[in-house]
């Protein structure tokens, strides 16, 4: 598994976390706190595959000429000229964590 597929995977999961804390009823789960924990664990481990990439082969984390996908967890692109964060919505619904041809690429 290579490192980019490692960021998808971590950004799927986190997502997916994400959507059951926000849509889960209170009667379906007791409580969220270890979801959110969880979440926390997947961000710090991103952000080390991040920098390990970012150290080893910068350009691989391009999705386009100016964007690069996010430094953290959180997010989905950063626009490089003036490190403005961009959303999915904003690249069309490209959801870079589901593009295999962009996290097979180098």
């Amino acid at each position: 598994m290579g490192d980019k597929e490692i960021l998808a995977e971590l950004k799927k999961c986190y997502e997916y976390l994400q959507d059951i804390i926000d849509n889960a009823e209170r009667d379906q789960l007791e409580s969220v706190e270890e979801l959110e924990t969880a979440q926390e664990i997947m961000a710090r481990k991103y952000e080390e595959v991040y920098n390990k990439i970012k150290q080893e082969n910068d350009i691989a984390l391009y999705y386009e000429e100016d964007v690069i996908i996010s430094d953290n967890i959180y997010g989905a692109y950063i626009y490089k000229k003036d490190e403005q964060p961009l959303s999915e919505g904003d690249m069309d619904w490209q959801k870079w964590w589901e593009d295999s041809d962009f996290i097979e690429k180098f």
